[in-house]
């Protein structure tokens, strides 16, 4: 930026927020994190210009992001400059007016969503086996309470259970459907980290986690396939980090993805934020369970429609969320804003020594 800025000023403050998007993405198609630790994150709370991930992805926002606070800079030290300006200025109008008028589309239909949650337990079930069956007591006790708000379906955590019959007949029991974390052994030291969907008088179908944490499920297998069932989809923790992958949700027009997860409290906000925009880009709603975490019920446009804090304690949330359409401009084309980030930063790169020889030039 600060190589272009004597030549012009204009194109400094385009370039740091092309370069931003661009170098973003290009990071998260070779990093295990994915897209964690991008700066369009730090746009979810403002809904109208989250809305531009539905047309752009994390790399528009990772624009925006960017290019508002050098445009800034930039009109402290050259108030007068209005060409300067006029390059953030402009397209943060143009995110703004059509958030504003995304924001303005009407609700789908509405779905009613249980998250239940105990920090107590918290991969407990794997370090201790012989508790499996008071964790799932627990549960089952917190799911039979919540199951008179005749919610369509129960999210619990990722890992937090051992494979177990229960769910099964609480479905049919309660006619209602229940995703359970489970941690599964598959013999020879191996094992899978499942979500479980269960449902009344209709076979159990599993979603395997896809991305695994590097160094702490190393004993895991990776899943292969997707599952998905009445516009209704899963997937677990991590896998929200990865944009290109949860888009594949989108091709299936999905509007609710169901998420069990487990934070590690610190990061537990960021990542709620990041599954947040998975639901915008692709027109999801997202009902995402964590333990030591955030239980959060988001539409597909990002408002949060209810959210608690486990809070190392047990935790329980019932709410409505409205189906997104599962039709957005992202889930269609993908990246085409971020590669185009990526073409527009290489000239630049080509650029910047002509650049620096014409001001050497002028000296």
């Amino acid at each position: 930026m600060w190589t272009l800025y004597p030549r012009s000023p204009t194109l400094a403050v385009f370039a740091y927020a092309v370069a931003t998007g661009a170098i973003e993405l290009l990071y998260s198609y070779v990093s295990p994190n994915g897209s964690f630790g991008a700066l369009g994150y730090a746009l979810v709370d403002i809904l109208p210009l989250l809305q531009i991930a539905s047309l752009a992805g994390v790399s528009g926002l990772s624009f925006l992001a960017a290019i508002i606070p050098a445009g800034i800079a930039t009109l402290i030290r050259r108030p007068t400059d209005y060409l300067a300006a006029s390059a953030w200025i402009l397209p943060v109008l143009a995110a703004l007016l059509f958030g504003f008028w995304q924001l303005a589309q009407p609700d789908g239909e509405a779905v009613r969503v249980a998250l239940l949650s105990n920090d107590e337990f918290a991969g407990v079930a794997t370090d201790e086996p012989d508790r499996n069956e008071v964790i799932v007591a627990d549960f089952r006790q917190n799911i039979e309470q919540v199951a008179s708000q005749r919610p369509a379906y129960i999210v619990t955590p990722e890992k937090m259970f051992l494979p177990t019959p229960e769910f099964a007949q609480l479905s049919v029991k309660l006619n209602t459907k229940i995703v359970a974390g489970i941690d599964r052994p598959l013999g020879n030291g191996q094992r899978s980290n499942t979500a479980e969907l269960t449902r009344p008088d209709l076979s159990a179908l599993t979603y395997d986690k896809h991305y695994l944490i590097p160094g702490l499920e190393g004993e895991y297998v990776p899943g292969k396939d997707l599952v998905s069932v009445d516009r209704v989809g899963i997937a677990i923790c991590k896998d929200m980090d990865f944009p290109q992958f949860l888009r594949t949700y989108g091709g299936r027009h999905i509007g609710l993805l169901l998420v069990p997860a487990w934070d590690f409290i610190a990061d537990a906000k960021l990542h709620g934020k990041m599954a947040i925009v998975r639901g915008v880009e692709n027109g999801f709603a997202v009902a995402r369970t964590a333990s030591q975490g955030l239980l959060t019920l988001s539409d597909s446009r990002g408002r949060i429609i209810a959210e608690t804090s486990s809070a190392k304690s047990q935790g329980n949330l019932v709410d409505s969320v409205p189906l997104g359409t599962g039709d957005t401009f992202y889930a269609s084309n993908g990246d085409a804003f971020g590669w185009s980030l990526v073409i527009v930063c290489s000239g630049l790169l080509f650029a910047v020594p002509t650049v620096r020889l014409g001001s050497h030039k002028d000296v």
